[in-house]
């Protein structure tokens, strides 16, 4: 699963570079950085050790 997680990382890096490129239009600058910063932040977060029992005890609760 560390592989998944890795890339969710990789697409969040690239959707903030995008993000930090587009000239056209403020919406899609701002919508972009805000979900790649949410894909870098759930990536690392999933990528902790221990983060499966975690996320076994939010899911079970």
């Amino acid at each position: 699963m560390g592989f998944h997680y890795a890339i969710l990382l990789l697409l969040g890096i690239g959707l903030m570079i995008f993000g930090c490129t587009y000239k056209k239009n403020l919406n899609v600058k701002v919508i972009s950085i805000v979900c790649s910063v949410l894909m870098i932040a759930a990536s690392l977060l999933l990528l902790l050790p221990g983060s499966s029992e975690i996320l076994d005890i939010l899911i079970n609760q």
